[in-house]
């Protein structure tokens, strides 16, 4: 026989809940809010407009090329291997020894 509890959440936490998907949603790769990354006013060759957007860099992202590197040693030493699903993870601290 099902039972009504206590809801688990209450109003306001739900509501803080849709606030942060509807920003997560809206937010790019790049932290950029889309509603006006993708405006037609956004566009770099835009040179009338002060939304347009601007590039800074390159910069290297670390974290990610050390795994970019590792995902191409291994493509290149397992060839033919299929890569869906495989994950390595980074951290500051060096491998331990096997």
């Amino acid at each position: 026989m099902p039972t009504n509890g206590e809801s688990e959440w209450d109003h306001e936490q739900r509501a803080l809940l849709v606030a942060y998907l509807r920003v997560e949603r809206s937010t790019g790769e790049y932290g950029e809010w889309l509603p006006d990354a993708t405006d037609d006013r956004a566009d770099p060759t835009n040179y009338d407009d002060p939304l347009r957007y601007y590039h800074h860099g390159p910069f290297t992202n670390w974290a990610r090329k050390a795994i970019e590197d590792v995902r191409d040693e291994y493509r290149k030493n397992n060839e033919g291997v299929n890569m869906n699903g495989l994950f390595w993870t980074v951290s500051t601290d060096p491998p331990q020894a096997e």
